[in-house]
């Protein structure tokens, strides 16, 4: 008796594992089985090309939580109204997907059960570094932005990535990288 042949799959959950359970998700894959029980399937192309795709959208994932969480600090400090501020935003040409859901969550300070770490995310945009770097693709802001998750980490700590509001609360001088 021959033993089954396998084949090695690639595939990248969207909006990740902890909320694939939820309604609508997107499976990255390069194969197109996954279409019968996924909301959208892509073909990508060879092995290795989800991956890349991947790195691209944590990038802007990335850079999505870190804008909520500058814009509500400035938001929350302006003593504006919340709810308003966060329904004209989610609403409005400056929102994103990972404004609504994590804005609400800045605004109670709900920063548990954890949904998404800041290490996971720093992880994923070094990764995406590396890539960019690989392709020599120029990376200004994301060397900015991998700036402002390292030094997040002690402040968020193991909530979620949600809590690096409070990283952008703090006094000016003490967020300022050292030259």
């Amino acid at each position: 008796m021959r033993a089954p042949r396998l084949r090695l799959r690639q595939i990248e959950i969207e909006p990740g594992p902890a909320r694939a359970l939820e309604r609508p998700f997107l499976f990255v894959a390069p194969f197109e089985s996954v279409g019968a029980f996924a909301d959208l399937c892509l073909y990508l192309g060879p092995f290795g090309a989800a991956t890349k795709v991947k790195l691209v959208n944590n990038l802007l994932v990335g850079l999505h939580i870190a804008g909520t969480a500058q814009a509500m600090a400035i938001g929350l400090k302006a003593g504006v109204d919340v709810d308003l501020l966060i329904k004209a935003v989610a609403t409005g040409s400056g929102g994103s997907t990972q404004f609504g859901i994590r804005a609400p969550w800045m605004a109670e300070r709900r920063f548990l059960p954890q949904q998404g770490t800041v290490q996971s995310l720093e992880y994923y945009l070094e990764m995406a570094k590396a890539f960019a770097d690989e392709v020599g693709a120029a990376t200004p802001l994301l060397d900015c932005l991998l700036d402002i998750y390292r030094r997040a980490v002690p402040v968020v700590g193991d909530r979620d990535v949600a809590a690096i509001l409070e990283f952008f609360e703090q006094p000016g001088p003490a967020r300022r990288p050292e030259r």
